[in-house]
């Protein structure tokens, strides 16, 4: 017996939640000003005695973007120890950006550069303390994978073989196929592991040399915090690892980017 449409819709969502629904380590922000060993959105790194402060290609200090103790985020796929460093350029028309993380318990510096920074020319204004929680996540359908998770569930409960999303409105009857899922995907403004999310497009969707970094190491959101967190227009900064690298702790590897509307 074959479904309705509105049977369809059902089971797509359904399924594509069964097949896409991950582990990750939400972000929670909380309003304690943040200390150097902390997990931090912005603010003052725990850089080791010794270790030179990062600067972008034209000299120019770089502030610290997310700090996280590796202990914190418990996921299978990670590292569970040392202290996870994220650093961006101030010019983000030109981003730039180095990772490096460090063995904790180490003698750590207290002195850092001044920023003079705010949303007329950075994403943040002041630090944001976090706690990581462990949470589950959907794939977001602006992850460039999540189309041909939608078209091969569709076949499977069709027969129908689908070469768009626009084929799959049409035949779904609907102007836009997030409105079939918009009340029943999970997800987080901001997380360790699970998946990286998009305003507009997932850049590694035209790109072959992109396709490589396929596990989110971090997401952050600007409704995570829309009173400290300014991300050009509402927008994404994310960053992106291999598989092989994630688990060997090759964070230097990192790909990092950032979408607004």
């Amino acid at each position: 017996m074959s479904l309705s449409k509105e049977e369809i819709k059902k089971e797509l969502v359904r399924i594509f939640k069964e097949r896409t629904n991950i582990e990750c380590s939400k972000m929670i922000v909380e309003e304690d000003e943040p200390e150097i060993l902390d997990n931090k959105i912005y603010g003052n790194p725990y850089l080791p005695v010794g270790v030179d402060y990062p600067k972008d290609s034209k000299g120019e200090n770089m502030p610290l973007l997310l700090q996280v103790n590796l202990k914190d985020v418990n996921l299978k796929e990670m590292p569970n120890k040392g202290i996870l460093e994220v650093f961006i350029s101030q010019d983000v028309d030109n981003l730039e950006y180095k990772v490096l993380c460090f063995d904790e318990g180490q003698e750590y510096q207290t002195e850092f550069p001044k920023f003079d920074l705010d949303f007329d020319n950075f994403f943040f204004e002041e630090p944001i303390k976090i706690r990581l929680e462990k949470s589950f996540t959907d794939m977001p359908l602006a992850n460039y994978e999540a189309r041909d998770i939608i078209f091969d569930i569709l076949k499977e409960l069709t027969g129908e073989t689908f070469e768009s999303l626009w084929d799959v409105e049409d035949y779904l009857e609907e102007e836009y196929i997030g409105d079939v899922f918009v009340e029943d995907l999970d997800y987080t403004f901001g997380n360790i592991g699970g998946y990286g999310d998009f305003t507009q497009y997932d850049p590694r969707d035209d790109d072959e040399d992109l396709q490589k970094y396929d596990k989110c190491l971090f997401k952050i959101d600007s409704s995570l915090d829309i009173n400290r967190i300014s991300i050009i227009d509402s927008g994404i900064i994310f960053g992106f690892i291999s598989a092989e690298d994630l688990k060997n702790g090759n964070f230097e590897n990192t790909y990092i980017n950032f979408d607004f509307c």
